[in-house]
């Protein structure tokens, strides 16, 4: 018989079938279903903010104030930099390269392919003694000594286990520096901790005594924000994908135990004081929870199957992004939003 396109399709629809259900999978999805949040009416209160510096600034993660009164932050090509309030319309100061420029080329840092190589500074805070720690999403946890402009390393691994992705910092009034580790992903893949639907992250603290770093949780759903609360007895943190903040108690006859706060109406990211008093948190939302992604959530095999010929960046693309500030009390009541 002759082979022609249509007697040959059955062939190539097997051959296809067998082909993506052998095929290797990156991710391990399980089912992960997780409450409804009442959803927010939208605003346009942040299309009235400032926009102070621009140009060579992208993607700055997380602002400190320096004993200096400065900004420091860190961007997406790898620059931790400084920021001079008084003069908005300044080009902000180079402080360093956590990673090197040249192992990108011929490359620019700032895109997926080298952002293992330049590094990404997240999360950071000024110590007691004016080092600025930082958590480098390919780096480590970090001590940047900002006069001197360089830095060194504090902790790459926890229960002899790589920290794979250290993205928020706080820090104690004893110097106990607490940190997240996001994900078992780098963050250049963070879309498939999204489809995986699994809790690989942790919440860590590094003693700088005993130069040790102690699991306090794990099994966590990308843990990220992270703030210590005024007396210190807890710490808040944000799972963005179990659209979450909780609370892990540090004293007290609850310590090592954890209460949950609120679920919010998307991905929650970093988490600020809205004041002194320590009873007002912000919360950062970059996109919203959407059908598609809620409809993926119960199942795996899906997710699994799609993810093999779906490029990696597909489901960030399709998710609708919003510029979201939320603000609730510590019984986790929305109070504003922006």
């Amino acid at each position: 018989m002759k082979l022609t396109f249509w007697n040959g399709l059955p062939l190539l629809i097997v051959g296809l079938a067998v082909y993506f259900a052998t095929r290797p999978s990156p991710i391990k999805p399980v089912a992960s279903v997780f409450p409804q949040a009442p959803d927010l009416p939208s605003n346009e209160l942040l299309s009235n903010a400032e926009h102070l510096w621009s140009g060579d600034v992208s993607g700055p993660e997380h602002f400190t104030v320096g004993p200096d009164g400065k900004l420091y932050s860190g961007l997406a090509d790898g620059r931790i930099v400084r920021f001079d309030p008084d003069k908005p319309k300044k080009s902000p100061e180079l402080i360093l390269f956590v990673g090197d420029p040249n192992m990108a080329l011929p490359s620019p840092c700032g895109v997926y392919e080298t952002e293992h190589l330049c590094g990404r500074p997240l999360g950071m805070k000024f110590d007691s003694k004016g080092k600025l720690i930082v958590a480098d999403a390919y780096f480590g946890l970090l001590s940047v000594n900002v006069e001197e402009k360089d830095y060194k390393v504090l902790a790459t691994e926890a229960d002899k286990k790589a920290i794979l992705f250290p993205n928020s910092v706080d820090i104690s009034s004893e110097g106990l520096i607490y940190f997240t580790d996001s994900s078992r992903f780098q963050r250049r893949d963070y879309s498939y901790d999204v489809l995986e639907g699994s809790a690989t992250g942790r919440l860590l603290v590094y003693n700088p005594q005993t130069k040790k770093v102690t699991v306090l949780r794990k099994d966590l759903y990308f843990p990220n924000g992270l703030l210590l609360s005024k007396d210190e007895d807890y710490l808040i943190y944000a799972e963005t994908t179990a659209f979450r903040v909780s609370k892990y108690w540090l004293k007290g006859d609850k310590k090592g135990t954890t209460e949950l706060i609120t679920y919010l109406p998307g991905y929650p990211d970093n988490l600020s004081w809205r004041n002194e008093k320590k009873d007002r948190i912000l919360i950062g939302i970059g996109a919203r929870r959407f059908w598609v992604t809620e409809f993926l959530m119960d199942k795996p095999q899906l997710r699994n199957l799609m993810v093999k010929f779906l490029a990696k960046d597909w489901l960030a693309r399709l998710v609708p992004k919003v510029a979201l500030v939320v603000e609730i009390n510590l019984q986790g009541k929305i109070t504003a939003s922006w």
